[in-house]
């Protein structure tokens, strides 16, 4: 079923739990929500046999998610998200698009992706968000052509899980008033692929990896506040990398590797770079 729904908008009344539930498979266009605020609310929800596609979405409010799904489909095109705990939450998702979305004036994360692979493109998330702009947890996930800014302590954070990226830009992640540090890219033990990514003006790390495996290949970390890469118990590879304008490059600690015999990495290019490799103390 298509519903095509420009100019029309849905208020949910004072106590219910979601503005618009979906069961089945349904297509809307151009659909503008206003969702109740607090609590558990949802704008959207969809429930079990629920195959979403949904085009030109709007929300604003103050609600738990604007947009939730567990278990089952959503293809996100176009939508236009603002405030909210969650602007996308998904538990266990079994196929998850999300496209030329802009989401903005959330409170923990624009999109958290729980147990479920996840298709994230060209995407504008602006933050500042507590979690992080983008969190996927035990999730398998491609992120492509998506912009970050000023996200707060933490741009994407991946756990558990991996990632591929290519071509998404991070700038401005900063420490916050909780001492996290600002980091543009987070792995926790978790994989990532990199191609063609760009971090920059990051507080903390650009990239930070802990207990997890990195490749990195055209990637570009410019201006970094403190370093560009951090590694702990972790290993890296690298090709035709530019890190620019860091106080330090990468720095190393607790097993991490990747770095040839002379303790440098010939995949990656240091301009302007007075620290390039730094290992830490045990």
């Amino acid at each position: 079923m298509t519903l095509h729904a420009a100019g029309v908008t849905l208020r949910a009344p004072a106590g219910a739990d979601a503005t618009l539930k979906i069961r089945g498979r349904v297509r809307i266009d151009g659909l503008t929500l206003d969702p109740p605020a607090g609590g558990g609310a949802m704008g959207v929800r969809i429930e079990a046999t629920g195959d979403a596609e949904l085009r030109g979405l709007r929300v604003s409010g103050a609600c738990a998610a604007q947009v939730f799904v567990a278990e089952w489909k959503l293809t996100l095109v176009g939508a236009q998200l603002e405030g909210g705990e969650y602007g996308l939450l998904t538990q266990a998702a079994t196929a998850l698009a999300v496209r030329h979305c802009r989401l903005s004036g959330q409170h923990r994360a624009g999109i958290a992706v729980v147990n479920g692979p996840a298709e994230l493109r060209d995407n504008q998330l602006s933050g500042p968000f507590v979690e992080a702009a983008l969190a996927l947890l035990h999730s398998e996930a491609t992120l492509a052509a998506n912009e970050v800014t000023d996200p707060g302590a933490m741009g994407i954070k991946v756990t558990n899980g991996g990632a591929r990226f290519e071509d998404n830009r991070v700038e401005g992640a900063q420490a916050d008033a909780r001492g996290l540090e600002g980091n543009g890219i987070y792995l926790y033990a978790a994989t990532g692929s990199f191609a063609g990514d760009r971090l920059s003006n990051c507080g903390g790390a650009e990239l930070a990896l802990i207990g997890s495996r990195a490749a990195l290949d055209r990637v570009v970390f410019d201006s970094a506040k403190e370093v560009a890469i951090y590694l702990s118990n972790s290993r890296l590879e690298a090709k035709d990398t530019l890190v620019r304008r860091s106080p330090s490059g990468v720095v190393l600690e607790r097993d991490a590797s990747g770095a040839d015999g002379d303790g440098g990495f010939p995949g990656i290019r240091f301009d302007g770079v007075p620290l390039p490799v730094v290992w830490l103390a045990p």
